[in-house]
């Protein structure tokens, strides 16, 4: 009886959380409309951004009148993770609202919706057609999917159970011991970083409403482009380089960006991300180069092709300077381990992650230093976090192992289903690829009359790579198991939370 006390009380907790989140993301919908101010002409647009904040803040305030009275601080990490699946699906179905309102069938407007938030980019929307209010809004959405989204409204609502929320997400651990600074820290460097972007692109020769958007999917590393060759229709070396230091940025975990703005340039460097990602593309661009970019396109365009695309594909952007059907066997091979590889964590960037497979290469050479090492000889596996060394322990390792393995499999399931629409298998591997790794680069398969198979699959794949997987799997294998004993005796949302609070 005590525990179904207890998991009444925590899923009235949960609606009360999920009720605050659903009104902030109905006002977010509204936020678009800004753009109406230097489009007054696209107004008829706006229609199709009210409905879904209207839905939104209704439905929010609902959840918040059912369960007002719940108390949210018996909420635990496993609350957390299911609050964290239910917005994340809740805004991709809301945020599909305004692309269906503007001509895409549900299937197609869900998929643009879930490769937003997801910060995939990869697209069915014509851009060339598409009002300026839509193509603002995939930009803010992958802006907000970048920086987290559920990290976005814990900062709007900071409270006792924001930590488990922030965790959920896969930020980790916070930045500063206060959660909300924490958040407040994150957001500041992100949208600073996005401020300067704007500005820079201004320099490269955008327009101000291409620059603010390039800025927003470049930081966010989602890729989105309002030209439909993405950044190479522009023709500009410059705005190539910019789009390059952004999206180092955006792939860059937020913990070595404090330590950068602190002046603590060693201690970066100390770490195994930066020297991964340094080291990766030392390794790719001249395969990419000499392998394929020199002799398909010559010297000066090899160079940029190579180097752009090496940046685009490990950090996850998924921006293009030429149509990547174009690369032969060994640069699409090349392409496919850098988007399996991805950003560092607790970044905008997905994938594997930069932080597992360092330690999966640190565990190789840890291996065999201890081969070569007495018997007697004590052994410690240490890394640099922050600004300190910490030691790993071996179940640590065990998690990113399963981790990897788990990525690894679904990479292949994924391929092996679009294969089964006709796919070819370098062209499966590459575009499933992207879609799990939140990269949104193509080679022709995702497209707005794709088979329905392939779009579901690759939506699926954006979903569960974004949220890491477990986010996923704990939550649906919780609601399971919860949902039986609601079965047996129901939940109250007007019961009072004290029954949770005796033990």
């Amino acid at each position: 009886m005590r525990y179904r006390e207890r998991l009444n009380a925590a899923y009235r907790a949960v609606g009360r959380v999920t009720a605050s989140i659903l009104i902030l993301l109905g006002f977010i919908h509204l936020v678009p409309l800004l753009v109406l101010l230097p489009f007054p002409h696209e107004s008829a647009a706006a229609t199709a951004f009210i409905i879904p904040a209207v839905t939104g803040i209704i439905l929010g305030l609902i959840l918040w009148v059912l369960f007002r009275r719940a108390d949210v601080t018996i909420l635990t990490l496993r609350d957390g993770v299911l609050i964290t699946f239910l917005v994340w699906t809740i805004a991709c179905c809301l945020g599909a609202v305004p692309y269906h309102l503007q001509g895409l069938g549900w299937r197609n407007a869900l998929f643009e919706s879930v490769s937003g938030w997801s910060t995939t980019g990869l697209t069915v929307v014509d851009v060339t057609r598409a009002s300026p209010l839509i193509l603002f809004w995939r930009a803010f959405q992958q802006l907000l999917g970048g920086a987290g989204l559920i990290l976005v409204m814990s900062s709007a609502l900071a409270g006792p159970w924001a930590t488990g929320l922030y965790q959920a997400e896969g930020h980790g651990e916070p930045l500063l011991p206060h959660i909300g600074r924490s958040t407040r820290a994150i957001l500041g460097i992100y949208l600073g970083y996005t401020l300067l972007g704007v500005g820079a692109f201004l320099i490269a020769g955008l327009p101000l409403f291409e620059s603010i958007l390039h800025s927003m999917t470049a930081l966010a590393t989602g890729g989105f482009s309002t030209q439909p060759g993405s950044l190479g229709d522009f023709h500009s070396i410059s705005v190539e380089g910019v789009a390059i230091v952004l999206m180092a940025l955006g792939q860059l975990n937020f913990l070595l960006h404090f330590l950068i703005l602190r002046g603590k340039w060693r201690t970066v460097l100390k770490h195994g991300e930066p020297r991964l990602f340094i080291g990766a593309l030392l390794i790719a661009v001249p395969l990419l180069y000499f392998g394929a970019a020199r002799s398909l396109w010559g010297m000066e365009w090899g160079i940029r092709r190579a180097l752009f695309q090496a940046v685009s594909a490990l950090s996850g952007t998924g921006f293009s300077i030429a149509p990547d059907a174009e690369w032969n066997s060994l640069g699409a091979a090349v392409i496919i381990g850098l988007m399996l590889i991805g950003g560092g964590v607790n970044s905008s960037a997905g994938a594997l992650k930069q932080h597992r497979v360092y330690l999966i290469l640190k565990s190789m050479v840890w291996q065999i230093r201890r081969f070569f090492l007495p018997r007697s000889a004590v052994f410690v596996r240490q890394i640099w976090k922050g600004e300190e060394r910490v030691v790993l322990e071996a179940e640590h390792l065990q998690g990113v192992a399963g981790y990897v393995i788990l990525y690894l499999f679904a990479w292949s399931m994924g391929s092996i289903i679009l294969m089964g629409y006709g796919t070819g298998m370098q062209a499966a591997l590459f575009e499933f690829a992207s879609a799990l790794g939140g990269v949104g680069l193509t080679v022709g398969v995702t497209r707005p009359d794709a088979p329905g198979g392939i779009l579901w699959t690759e939506m699926i794949g954006m979903f569960l790579g974004r949220l890491e997987f477990f986010v996923v799997i704990l939550a649906l294998g919780k609601m399971i198991i919860d949902f039986r004993e609601f079965a047996r005796f129901g939940i109250n949302p007007k019961a009072p939370p004290k029954l949770a609070q005796e033990d």
